[in-house]
């Protein structure tokens, strides 16, 4: 009925609980009372009517010594611990442990101490209980529950010290053994694997004869073959349905991803492999959302790219936030993901972004005050005029007019008769001309009276005109007078065409696809409206634009995706790529070579948990991509911009743009 105590570990164990005397079971004879009692209180246990069961249990405990006093004393532990009564459970089994160690339910009372111990926080007392009980227990059951339980608080919740003086302590060389396995584990999980290696390699001789030999060699193999991590991809594949454009967005994506992959695993200075884990969402919302929640649910899974679409990432975000998993969106414009979750991001600007980087260039970069819109009245474009307004009136501009118009339609004559009366007649004040009467003299004094260099360069590009308090301040009549420089009141007769409207000094058009520059462009001539065209990414169409050369020239426009041959490190890419894959790559390609290539950047500088990810991914700044920049600091959407201008039939890079804060 009762069992040797095999461990001297115990005996300190027992010390440690802190009592100063050991009391021997009494003889006892059969008590029927007590067995029928037992059983009732078990069954109340099993029912998990604990606080009944622990009455139960207590009385029995109580009770004059008899067969079922001891498994009593264990279940009570048990229930105590079912209540979250950790301190309770505690100080109960010490007591019973110091009372009764030689009952044969002693591996059971220290395997709930254990547990006590360790949801109390007590880690280190934990892993005696825990080293004991395997040392003691007859039952296979009970040791393989201690020595998982052992595994996971040393691995997580032990500090590598505090392992190490656990490990002097040990009289017993398998269980020193196994703590230096179990750092080694630590030290692996962690990506220490100079540390690893260094704890494991006395260990391999020293476990030669231990029953951990087996868990020794295999922990060298992963060494050996070095650290895996796990990123999940969901991309609109399609492989079940019939060829599409989305299937093709997919495959290129997945292309850039893989090469990304492939090249950081070829190299021979890394202590880890990159596996990814490709699921097709067949650009479905649920079984995107579904995917996510299955790839979370691995804990060895550290990161997902994708969805692909807004919507699809919009049905994942509080399945990612729940599970608090980076999930990192290459595509995705939709405003609004990333603040929806903390554990979000957006590589690819949202439309809030871009409407507020061209209101930044426009007058920041360019010097413009007067500025208009005109828009398609689709949701997208109106959150970029919404937010180009915003941004404009912010940093001092002067919207003084909004168009808008349905996607598709050709005739844009209403917009830009009102573009033209109001800018004809919105001026309340003296005008000055930067036309062909300026000249280069008339330059340098309105320059070194006040005026913004970048405005008068602007004005003198499209020929324009400004309000003389717009140049100069509340005294702009006085210098212009002192100057003698020529000004004018406008004229408001907007039935001639001979006139010119050159007061709007840049207007936005953020189109709906490249097809409408060749709409917008010759009815803005034909207005006689002379700005700045600032246009959205559907800009960048090459072959749109030299269709409307004529008209084009000077155009400026914003874009995502730039592959700027200037830069190493995009030359660099692009003869690897060709060399590989013999083909250049896509747009999409780049997308996803760059997020896979900003995750390995992050991993690699110990980002190694998804806690750690997501904060390392929160504060890039200045990432350069192949395709762009990737600057996720402003609510973990990508601020970067960059600037194209169409001159002479090229499109050229001007600038940059970041934009920062709400």
């Amino acid at each position: 009925m009762e069992t040797t105590v095999k461990s001297i570990n115990y005996f300190i164990l027992l010390l440690l609980l802190g009592w100063n005397s050991l009391q021997g079971q009494s003889q006892f004879k059969f008590n029927d009372v007590a067995e029928k009692k037992f059983l009732a209180a078990l069954r109340e246990y099993e029912h998990k009517d604990y606080a009944d069961a622990a009455l139960s249990f207590e009385n029995l405990v109580s009770s004059p010594f008899h067969q079922r006093t001891t498994a009593s004393g264990v279940m009570l532990g048990k229930t105590y611990l079912r209540l979250n009564q950790h301190e309770k459970t505690i100080s109960f089994l010490k007591k019973f442990l110091l009372q009764y160690p030689h009952s044969r339910y002693v591996d059971g009372a220290l395997y709930t101490l254990g547990i006590a111990y360790s949801e109390n926080g007590s880690y280190e007392d934990a892993a005696y209980a825990f080293l004991t009980t395997m040392e003691i227990t007859n039952d296979s059951k009970t040791s393989r529950r201690a020595l998982s339980r052992l595994e996971q608080i040393v691995v997580e919740k032990i500090p590598e010290q505090k392992i190490l003086s656990l490990i002097t302590k040990q009289t017993n060389q398998e269980n020193r053994i196994l703590l230096k396995l179990l750092l080694t584990s630590k030290q692996y999980k962690s990506t220490e694997f100079i540390k690893a290696k260094s704890t494991l390699e006395p260990l391999i001789k020293e476990a030669v004869d231990s029953k951990y030999r087996d868990k020794v060699n295999t922990l060298v193999k992963k060494l050996e073959r070095g650290y895996e991590i796990k990123i999940g991809v969901l991309l609109p594949l399609m492989k079940s349905l019939p060829a599409s454009p989305f299937r093709e967005i997919g495959e290129e994506l997945l292309k850039g991803i893989q090469f990304a992959v492939d090249e950081f695993n070829s190299r021979d200075d890394t202590d880890f492999k990159i596996v990814l884990e490709v699921i097709d969402t067949e650009r479905n919302v649920d079984k995107a959302a579904n995917a996510v929640k299955n790839l979370s649910n691995k804990k060895d899974l550290l990161a997902i790219i994708g969805p692909v679409f807004s919507n699809e990432v919009q049905a994942c975000v509080p399945i990612a936030d729940e599970y608090r998993i980076p999930l990192i969106t290459p595509t995705a414009t939709a405003n609004g993901l990333a603040s929806a979750g903390e554990f979000v991001f957006q590589t690819n600007p949202d439309f809030n972004t871009r409407g507020r980087a061209m209101a930044t260039f426009a007058i920041k970069d360019l010097g413009l005050v007067n500025l208009a819109v005109v828009s398609p009245n689709e949701p997208s474009n109106k959150s970029m005029t919404e937010s180009f307004i915003l941004e404009a009136h912010k940093l001092g501009g002067n919207v003084i007019a909004v168009e808008w118009y349905q996607k598709g339609v050709s005739d844009l004559s209403d917009q830009f008769k009102n573009l033209r009366e109001i800018g004809l007649t919105s001026a309340n004040e003296p005008m000055i001309s930067f036309g062909s009467k300026f000249t280069t003299e008339d330059k340098i004094k309105v320059i070194k009276a006040g005026a913004e260099p970048r405005l008068v360069d602007s004005l003198l590009n499209i020929g324009g005109c400004v309000g003389i308090n717009s140049l100069f301040g509340k005294r702009g009549k006085r210098i212009a007078d002192s100057l003698n420089l020529k000004y004018y009141l406008p004229s408001t007769r907007i039935d001639s065409m001979d006139i010119p409207v050159n007061s709007i000094h840049g207007i936005f058009f953020p189109v709906s696809t490249s097809e409408e520059i060749g709409i917008i462009l010759p009815q803005l001539s034909y207005y006689n409206i002379r700005t700045q065209v600032l246009g959205s990414s559907e800009w960048y169409d090459e072959r749109k634009l030299e269709q409307n050369a004529v008209y084009a020239n000077g155009s400026i426009f914003f874009t995502e995706s730039f592959v700027d041959y200037q830069l190493k490190v995009v030359s660099d890419f692009l003869r690897r790529f060709q060399k590989q894959v013999g083909d250049q790559p896509t747009n999409n390609c780049l997308f996803g070579y760059d997020a896979m290539s900003l995750i390995v950047k992050e991993i690699k500088q110990s980002s190694i948990t998804r806690e750690k990810l997501k904060l390392s991914l929160s504060r890039v700044k200045g990432f350069q991509g192949v395709h762009s920049k990737i600057n996720l600091q402003n609510q973990r959407v990508n601020s970067e911009l960059q600037i194209l201008k169409y001159l002479n039939g090229n499109i050229i890079k001007i600038g940059e743009v970041s934009v920062s804060g709400n």
